[in-house]
């Protein structure tokens, strides 16, 4: 009976504390605070706002572009209490990984934009540990392997206050994970993880792990308002996976329908630039309103630009060197992974490289 209590009070502390955990996400937004619904300007438009395809003219194909991201990793102590891990003694686990907020995850999405037509292959893959209660120890573990793509298209409506697009974009995944909190020290997950024989396969029976497709929709909007020659104004307002995309199998992790809002800012005189933006997203999660408030800005030259922001509590910051044929962003950002306001920060780096992008 005292057992099942404590199982019963952890998974009621805990069964919110998760991050929000969206599709795909672009580099360069991240360190922006990921403020992009107004902007979605890069290779990464239809997985932010559809109604972003409006503004594309002509061809712009992207044939290469990786993406990785993991646990900050520059502080040598937090290496070595990964590096150490004894990968079959829970205790050492837990010992290990308490309050050390795991993550690995990267793809690779080339796509192209034809006039107001846009298509991305999705390959991507994640997993996300979090090891909390040092009492009992309980593991939120998530993993997630998409293959798929997206395709959309867009209508322009022009006016005297700018021009207004309207997008809808379909996409079809292939989706292998699981998404949950184990007891750690319940009898067969323990034995389990404890026994040598036990392989990749055990470990992902254990652990619930399936495999499912799906299909999802999203619409966008994009107002861009000219206020001269050298700035303009923008508004953009985005549904993704309307009413939740759903796999065809049980256990597969749902993809949550998220409503982002946001406006921008960019001024442009030669090769010199910078913007400001600002989000609310998503506006229709129960999370507290301060994680929903996301700010961030560039400032630079065509070959560089320097980045930063405010994501829903934390700072990020890096850069992006733009040679035409080769790309690179690299930086650092957080997130918060737990139930509150700045309640629970998880450390992250990227690094982004996109090579042999063509306009036409």
């Amino acid at each position: 009976m005292r057992k099942f209590l404590i199982c019963f009070i952890v998974f009621l502390s805990q069964a919110n504390a998760r991050e929000i955990i969206h599709l795909v996400r672009s580099s360069r937004a991240l360190l922006m605070g990921d403020a992009f619904t107004s902007l979605s300007n890069d290779d990464y438009t239809l997985f932010y706002n559809p109604g972003a395809l409006g503004e594309n003219d002509g061809i712009h194909i992207y044939p290469i572009n990786l993406s990785a991201a993991s646990t900050n990793l520059l502080k040598s102590e937090d290496r070595d209490r990964l590096q150490e891990i004894d990968k079959n003694d829970v205790n050492d686990i837990v010992k290990s990984l308490l309050d050390f907020p795991v993550f690995i995850g990267g793809g690779i999405n080339p796509g192209l934009k034809l006039g107001n037509f846009g298509f991305n292959v999705i390959l991507n893959g994640s997993a996300r540990v979090n090891v909390r209660n040092a009492t009992h120890p309980t593991a939120e573990i998530i993993t997630r392997y998409d293959r798929g793509f997206v395709a959309g298209y867009a209508l322009n409506f022009n006016s005297g206050a700018g021009v207004t697009s309207i997008g809808l974009s379909a996409k079809y995944l292939w989706r292998d994970g699981q998404q949950g909190f184990y007891d750690l020290f319940e009898v067969s997950t323990y034995d389990d993880i404890s026994d040598p024989d036990c392989d990749e396969k055990c470990i992902k029976e254990t652990l619930d792990y399936a495999k499912g497709t799906g299909i999802g929709w999203d619409i966008g909007l994009l107002h861009v308002a000219r206020l001269d020659e050298n700035s303009q104004f923008r508004l953009g307002l985005s549904f993704l996976d309307i009413g939740d995309t759903t796999f065809s199998t049980d256990g597969v992790p749902t993809q949550e329908m998220l409503i982002n809002v946001g406006v921008s800012y960019i001024f442009r005189d030669g090769a010199f630039n910078w913007t400001l933006s600002a989000d609310l997203h998503p506006i229709n999660s129960k999370v507290v309103f301060g994680r929903q408030v996301h700010v961030g800005g560039e400032i630079g030259f065509d070959i560089v630009q320097v980045l930063a922001g405010f994501n829903g509590g934390y700072f990020s910051f890096g850069a992006e060197f733009d040679l035409k044929i080769v790309k690179a962003t690299a930086g650092i950002y957080d997130v918060e992974v737990g139930g509150g306001y700045r309640d629970e920060r998880a450390k992250r780096m990227l690094f982004y490289i996109g090579l042999l992008e063509t306009k036409f």
